[in-house]
């Protein structure tokens, strides 16, 4: 399964070129408050979250690929790494 960030912020499985929007698989994430995490919380809870898009998947809608705007997997990067080319 190909987990993908795209539009506002939504989650979506990529099935060849359509994306279904698993959304509501979102809601298994534990609620924080402040102080907030340094880490992606959607990382830190990969499995519960692609367990529950896999039940939510079959029903989910099917948007063509062509044209959406995908984002970073990453949504809150605790630290880049970068090495400086000349």
């Amino acid at each position: 399964m190909k987990l993908c960030r795209f539009g506002d912020h939504r989650l979506g499985v990529v099935e060849g070129d359509h994306v279904r929007d698993v959304t509501p698989a979102l809601d298994v994430l534990p609620e924080y408050r402040y102080p907030l995490p340094r880490h992606d919380v959607l990382i830190a809870n990969l499995d519960k979250v692609a367990a529950r898009a896999r039940a939510l998947v079959m029903q989910a809608p099917a948007l063509p690929l062509e044209g959406l705007a995908l984002l970073s997997p990453v949504a809150n990067p605790g630290k880049l790494v970068a090495a400086p080319v000349n």
